[in-house]
């Protein structure tokens, strides 16, 4: 019934009065009611590589942590560079979202 709120509203308000009903007892919100951010498996390459890149490591020591020591041996040399400019590429949207694009995220 909609005899107190409407339907539409109720699932919403549900979640609230549970994620309310968490933090009042001290404890974390229910992971099943957010949704896991998609970009959230790049975005961790990305900072682990600028974090790494800061510290002063080599592009071919952030992709043996990154992508594992046995990919770069076999493929680091190809002529194609795709393990390079991946790092490359990591690196360098590291170093964007460092300087201002990670406002993007606030809006």
């Amino acid at each position: 019934t909609q005899a107190i709120w409407p339907a539409v509203l109720l699932k919403h308000r549900l979640r609230g009065l549970e994620c309310l009903n968490a933090l009042s007892l001290g404890q974390q919100l229910p992971p099943r009611l957010f949704a896991p951010e998609k970009r959230g498996v790049r975005l961790s390459f990305v900072l682990r590589a600028l974090d790494g890149s800061l510290a002063g490591a080599p592009h071919r020591e952030l992709a043996e942590v990154l992508i594992g020591q046995r990919r770069v041996h076999a493929d680091w040399a190809d002529p194609r560079d795709h393990l390079r400019d991946r790092i490359r590429r990591a690196v360098s949207r590291g170093r964007a979202l460092m300087n201002g694009g990670y406002r993007d995220f606030l809006i």
